[in-house]
């Protein structure tokens, strides 16, 4: 991921929404560019792991979870391989794909969790997100959270 200047497009290639009481975890690759914050729908992703405490169930349990784990990279490399090249405009129209234009400044929330810097949470007209990002994208949420101040 490149340090962006202010009218350089940021792109970071993956973050994920994580899952919450309804919805799954979702991977996104999220560009931010002058016309706004896209979010490139790349497919889902695994949620926290969670352990019994028992060490025979964790052990089944964590052979599944890595296989699934394992199917789950091959399809996001997958998605990935398939968006190279592919123009924005043709990108957004992917399923669960979103554009935040920058001239909705007034209706967007975007800020950086202050307990997380590496988390981004927006809040839109009928989209409330949470994504986060390695720990390197904290400066790339930094310099998004504030154009949508």
């Amino acid at each position: 991921m490149e340090t962006p200047t202010t009218t350089q497009t940021i792109v970071i290639p993956r973050v994920v929404s994580p899952q919450g009481w309804i919805a799954s975890a979702q991977t996104y690759r999220l560009i931010f560019n002058e016309d706004g914050l896209n979010l490139i729908h790349l497919g889902r992703a695994m949620g926290t792991k969670v352990k019994s405490g028992d060490m025979l169930a964790d052990a089944l349990a964590n052979k599944i979870v890595n296989r699934m784990e394992a199917k789950m990279e091959a399809n996001l490399a997958a998605a990935e391989k398939e968006i190279e090249g592919v123009p924005l405009i043709d990108l957004l129209g992917r399923k669960k794909s979103y554009q935040i234009p920058i001239y909705e400044t007034g209706a967007v929330t975007c800020k950086i969790d202050p307990n997380f810097p590496s988390r981004l949470i927006i809040r839109a007209t009928g989209l409330k997100l949470k994504l986060v990002g390695p720990p390197d994208a904290e400066l790339a949420f930094q310099k998004i959270a504030d154009a949508f101040a």
